[in-house]
């Protein structure tokens, strides 16, 4: 079980520092999670320069935890096979003594908490995981596709501590009409998520991932959100925020959207 707490707030201004409990330790916030890419290859070995990399970070003292996109498997030439493999242990068993990529290199292994992103920007753009057959959609080879069921089960295969729910980012651009969907879809997956979870024995933490461009719109998302989440019994530990990319620089704009979802909050949530 994970869970949140604060333990100190700034009088003054709305900062504060926290502590996330995870199965694999305390987060202390707020904290930086390198995203790692945990499966580049077929084997814990695989993966080039990531696997360096991976290495060094389990290692560092300052090393919290990692981030973990669902879908990233597709960044490198792995079959379905190799993936059910993946699946078969969580990432932290798979790199707990596991061998070292060179001789005479050996790596710490992974024992932090890990944060699994749904990897709906993926699937928005793949042409492959489209609705399950009991939604009238075609099998495919991987045996994943773009629900909630779905992803959910590759994050829990993976042994998250944290997950973010299935969006569907929207881009600067996109058409009302289309961006309105996508945000209702998101809506949609998230509260069937937490349904999902509520017959979980030790689910993880769970961050529902919201959108909108201004305050407005996430304001309204938010609080949508909160309005049909209701009939849920399983918590969430918070938002988060989606689709800022574009945004990184504008610190204006991502202050609004910060606000307009937390003035979406009731006071007694």
């Amino acid at each position: 079980m994970a869970s949140f707490e604060t333990t100190s707030s700034n009088a003054e201004g709305e900062a504060r520092r926290g502590k996330l409990q995870t199965p694999h330790g305390t987060i202390e916030t707020p904290a930086f999670f390198p995203v790692v890419n945990f499966i580049g290859g077929p084997s814990v070995e695989s993966g080039g320069i990531w696997s360096r990399l991976r290495n060094h970070l389990f290692g560092d003292s300052e090393f919290q935890g990692a981030m973990f996109q669902a879908m990233s498997f597709l960044d490198f030439n792995i079959s379905p096979d190799n993936l059910d493999w993946w699946r078969e242990k969580p990432l932290h068993d798979h790199f707990n003594d596991h061998n070292p990529v060179n001789d005479g290199d050996d790596p710490d292994s992974f024992t932090k908490p890990l944060f699994v992103d749904s990897g709906g920007f993926k699937l928005l753009n793949s042409d492959t995981f489209g609705d399950s057959p009991e939604e009238g959609g075609d099998n495919n080879d991987w045996s994943i596709y773009t629900n909630p069921e779905s992803i959910l089960d590759l994050q829990l295969d993976y042994g998250a501590d944290i997950i973010a729910t299935l969006d569907y980012p929207i881009p600067p651009n996109l058409k009302d009409e289309e961006k309105t969907q996508r945000m209702e879809d998101s809506i949609d997956s998230a509260i069937r998520c937490l349904e999902l979870l509520e017959e979980e024995e030790n689910p993880p933490a769970v961050y529902v991932a919201i959108h909108g461009h201004d305050y407005e719109t996430i304001n309204w998302y938010v609080g949508t959100f909160l309005d049909r989440a209701e009939h849920v019994n399983k918590s969430f530990e918070g938002f988060a925020v989606g689709s800022l990319v574009p945004y990184r620089t504008n610190v204006e704009t991502l202050v609004d959207i910060v606000q307009g979802a937390k003035d979406a909050i009731p006071n007694d949530r």
